[in-house]
């Protein structure tokens, strides 16, 4: 893996002076007294051998199908590393079909909504002990998939990998809990280069939190996850406008490094509680905006957390903030920043289809049937931002993009140009704006460096 002030290729004669201060020994798995009991077993996921494509960030996916008779709890992984000159992390997903041969893939599917298991460089591997884990078998979860995010940033075409991950599994009992990955965080991002401090916030509101959960659940563990421009993240929980505790900080945030906090006894987050993501980047290095994104060049800013017991969720497991607007804008309908999208995504729609004609060409009919609307909050502002992402994801929307374009109805972004950029609503202070526009598939991520 690639850092700043490390000469590539690490292991080369040239290099191997300059990189005398540099250890790329993998720390071992001590595991814990819990998967030391005689009921405890493995189960190895291993990719088949697989060449490595020639681009810096690639995302590698296999499926595998269990065959257990019974349901078990995964308690602990370790990491099966084959090559560690490209490997970044591993995820494991459970999914609801699965293609058991090694494939491109995103960073995360619909079809896999569940992250069950995970390792990235700097862990040596996690343990959650005897009383919760994730399920696994029969009348859970019977189809894994294994996703690899490799990092080859010489753009060899020399490297293959064959590395997987070993879950340590127990039976199912009634009084071990079942475990949930629950992430918060921004999935929008476009951070102003040549700044020495960068910040983004999210916010999970009360209200949303009360639509995603059923019942309290409990963190047993967190980490965050940023790229290498992160510097800090915090994310904090909050009670009826108090703050009650940091579910996570790291105040020098490090990728390769990635630090899991523990909470115990485990920390109580109930339906009605606020969380605030607070990240802050170094862009001095770059001379480019730098987005959200799957690339190691690009951004990220999550927070995740390993909770119990999952039977709280309504069956969806994070709380993204989605540019000015959290997770639950839209199954709730809410306006953001202003701007009415649903009630005017039904104007515009009418006003195009009466007067524009089936291509991107605008017309002096199209114009002025467009004009009045200019002003509205959906195409100025922050809110513009979040209905542009929107047309994106729907059917017809790059059309509509195209018109407003050609009749010179363009959406203007907004961001602020200050050391503190892009800055979203939090619990404690109604007024502070959110911006930009959001991405609304669940990540990943690169966010794995989730493990002890």
């Amino acid at each position: 893996i690639s850092s700043a002030g490390v000469c590539d290729p690490h292991d080369s004669p040239s290099c191997q002076k300059k990189n005398a201060f540099l250890s790329c020994a993998l720390d071992q798995f001590q595991g814990c007294d819990a998967v030391r009991k005689p009921n405890v077993t493995v189960l190895d996921l291993k990719f088949s051998e697989t060449k490595i494509p020639e681009t810096i960030t690639t995302y590698m996916c296999q499926g595998f199908e269990l065959e257990l008779e019974t349901d078990h709890h995964i308690i602990a992984s370790e990491p099966l590393v084959d090559n560690r000159n490209v490997l970044h992390h591993i995820i494991v997903f459970a999914c609801k079909i699965v293609i058991t041969t090694p494939h491109l893939c995103g960073m995360v599917s619909e079809k896999c909504m569940q992250m069950i298991s995970a390792w990235t460089v700097g862990l040596s591997g996690q343990c959650f002990g005897p009383t919760a884990g994730y399920r696994i078998g029969p009348t859970s979860n019977t189809k894994l998939i294994l996703q690899m995010h490799y990092y080859n940033p010489l753009r060899s075409n020399n490297y293959t990998d064959a590395s997987g991950i070993r879950l340590h599994i127990q039976p199912a009992l009634p009084e071990v809990q079942n475990m949930a990955t629950f992430f918060v965080g921004q999935m929008q991002l476009m951070l102003r280069p040549g700044q020495s401090q960068v910040k983004d916030y999210a916010h999970c509101s009360g209200s949303c939190s009360s639509h995603l959960l059923k019942q309290p659940i409990y963190v047993m563990a967190a980490v965050n996850h940023m790229h290498y421009l992160g510097q800090s993240i915090q994310v904090e929980l909050f009670r009826n406008g108090k703050k009650i505790a940091d579910i996570a900080k790291d105040d020098r945030f490090n990728y390769d490094s990635p630090v899991t906090h523990n909470h115990m006894p485990p920390l109580e987050i109930r339906p009605g509680d606020d969380i605030k993501t607070t990240c802050i980047y170094n862009t001095l290095n770059t001379n480019h905006y730098v987005k959200f994104g799957n690339s190691t060049e690009d951004e990220m800013c999550f927070g995740f957390m390993f909770v119990y017991p999952q039977e709280a969720f309504n069956n969806y497991f994070s709380c993204e903030s989605l540019g000015p607007a959290d997770a639950c804008t839209f199954s709730e309908r809410q306006p953001v920043a202003g701007c009415n999208w649903e009630q005017f995504d039904f104007t515009l729609y009418n006003a195009l289809n009466r007067k524009c004609p089936l291509s991107e060409t605008c017309t002096p009919e199209c114009r002025d049937s467009l004009m009045p609307l200019r002003d509205d909050p959906c195409l100025r502002g922050e809110a513009s931002t979040f209905y542009r992402r929107f047309l994106l994801d729907r059917q017809g929307g790059e059309t509509i993009l195209g018109w407003l374009h050609s009749c010179n109805i363009d959406m203007h972004n907004y961001s602020k140009t200050e050391v503190v950029t892009n800055v979203h609503g939090s619990p404690t202070d109604a007024s502070t704006k959110i911006s930009t526009m959001f991405t609304v598939l669940i990540i990943s991520m690169a966010v794995v460096s989730i493990y002890v």
